[in-house]
């Protein structure tokens, strides 16, 4: 068995490697790596058992490095050491499965203990996956032909009639007491927080498979559809609870809003029927809060939303699109649970929106509409975020296409968006004068003029802001956050944050986390 070791310090791998009885404890061959990518380099080309790594490291975390193990779907059992006793790399650790969590410096004989029990977990899981390949596969192979019949079915390409029913299932080798049954068809949309990935969709698979088994789940995108036999419940109540359960199970473990749309049980050859009408609940009731929804039994959100389109307008002209997002974002949150808005609502909305655009646009020159339209994104529709972010797009367009009416009255606001938007990057005064097609020294004079301080000190103030931003919201490393917000070095950093903040990084972090 081997191990891995790695961490930005080479007395420390050095150490580790020479001090502690290996053989003693299982071990036979030590690979070494300093950065992430040597450790990466080190997985691509040896199955690794043991993973002991540092968390703080200034070229991809031990949280990075683990999250691209997993990503990879390499297995080996993982130790992280770290200087610093955070809850954030123990939620993290936790949600990478990882073995243990040892804070630095640490005895040897302690890391001994650790290490030996890592093995031990090595062998358990290398055994417990031998006994159980051979069952596995025949049994993923006959879930992966039971999804495809139902996705099949589902969309339209089985007739639902008996004979048909019965002939694709001795084609598939599907049980044939699958049509004797009535069926629970489940559509389960996700509203992700963050990115998700395959590995997230896994876990979600995983976690309806463990709470509606036996189920048959199959995968669309962020939608989720689940099959279920009427003779695992008692009654549609009892399916109803269940089905609530689940939902609120991944919301705890996952991050995201889940929304189940649901009906009562049918028999196989009303499968397709039912099955369309849960699909046009979801493309037409809307929520953002984690619900399920019966179909034919639910119930509308009524309100009136207070939208007023000259307060739009006048927010617009004021180069300030924050009111109108917070406005409808506002109101879209404040659903219940359980409630839905229609897509007509949604709609309504939206040409409530266009026509305080149109208002604005018209001041600057009367805009083809046909022009005018083109910020309208076509999946706005999808869901209430895919359209809180239509809201975000058309107004931050709509205030570009005002500042673009106007040349030397609002070049310090050009120079101040682009400034946000590349606080990461070099940010010369030759970069900005190209942004702006004025000189560099007159650029200058008119920033200091219209704001009061200068270019160069306004940029610095603002790589703070973002780097403190960071600094209460994520675990990056400080040297990461630096560059991240454009200093080049951490040293350099330090001098100007406690140049502004009369604090350095690391007590700025400590005091407002």
């Amino acid at each position: 068995m081997n191990i891995l070791i790695v961490d930005d310090e080479p007395l420390s791998v050095d150490g580790i490697a020479s001090s502690l009885h290996w053989e003693e404890i299982g071990i036979s061959t030590i690979h070494k790596a300093y950065s992430m990518k040597q450790a990466q380099a080190v997985f691509s080309s040896t199955i690794i058992d043991i993973l002991l790594c540092d968390i703080e490291m200034p070229r991809g975390s031990g949280i990075s490095l683990m999250e691209w193990i997993r990503a990879e779907g390499y297995s080996p059992v993982c130790i992280f050491l770290t200087s610093f006793s955070r809850f954030e790399y123990a939620s993290s650790a936790v949600r990478l499965q990882m073995f243990d969590y040892v804070l630095k410096p640490c005895e040897y004989s302690a890391l001994e203990d650790v290490i030996s029990r890592a093995v031990k977990k090595r062998q358990e899981d290398l055994q417990h996956k031998e006994k159980e390949e051979m069952g596995v596969l025949w049994s993923k192979d006959y879930q992966n032909r039971l999804a495809n019949f139902w996705y099949s079915l589902l969309r339209g390409n089985i007739p639902s009639e008996e004979d048909a029913l019965l002939r694709e299932c001795a084609n598939r080798g599907i049980k044939p007491e699958t049509l004797g049954h009535s069926w629970y068809i489940m559509l389960l949309r996700i509203l992700p927080r963050q990115e998700m990935d395959s590995i997230w969709k896994n876990a979600v698979k995983n976690i309806i498979t463990e709470s509606m088994k036996p189920a048959c789940v199959l995968v669309d995108s962020f939608t989720f559809i689940v099959v279920t036999a009427d003779v695992t419940y008692n009654d549609f109540p009892d399916y109803n609870i269940s089905s609530s359960h689940m939902v609120k199970t991944l919301q705890n473990l996952i991050s995201g809003e889940y929304i189940a749309y649901i009906a009562p049980a049918c028999p196989i050859s009303q499968a397709v029927d039912v099955f369309r009408q849960l699909t046009q609940d979801a493309q037409e009731k809307y929520t953002v809060q984690t619900s399920v929804f019966v179909s034919g039994q639910d119930k509308e959100y009524t309100r009136e939303p207070d939208f007023f389109v000259q307060e739009w307008t006048n927010a617009l002209l004021s180069r300030d699109p924050e009111p109108v997002l917070e406005n409808i974002n506002r109101y879209l949150t404040s659903i219940p649970s359980g409630l839905y808005i229609t897509r007509n609502r949604i709609r309504e909305i939206h040409d409530t929106l266009m026509d305080a655009v149109y208002g604005v646009l018209n001041v600057y020159g009367n805009p083809d509409h046909k022009d005018g339209s083109r910020i309208a994104a076509d999946n706005y529709l999808n869901s209430i975020p895919d359209f809180l972010l239509w809201v975000k797009n058309v107004t931050n367009e709509t205030v570009n296409r005002i500042a673009s009416k106007n040349s030397t009255a609002t070049a310090v606001d050009i120079v101040i968006r682009y400034i946000h938007d590349n606080l990461g990057n070099e940010l010369s005064r030759s970069e900005l004068m190209d942004v702006v097609h004025l000189h560099p020294d007159y650029l200058s004079a008119l920033f200091r003029q219209e704001t009061g301080i200068s270019l160069t000190k306004y940029i610095t103030q603002e790589r703070i802001n973002g780097a403190k931003n960071l600094l209460i919201a994520t675990d990056l490393p400080i040297s990461e956050i630096a560059t991240r917000n454009g200093f080049q070095s951490i040293a350099y950093f330090s001098k100007q944050f406690k140049n502004q903040e009369n604090m350095t990084p690391s007590e700025y972090r400590k005091k407002f986390r």
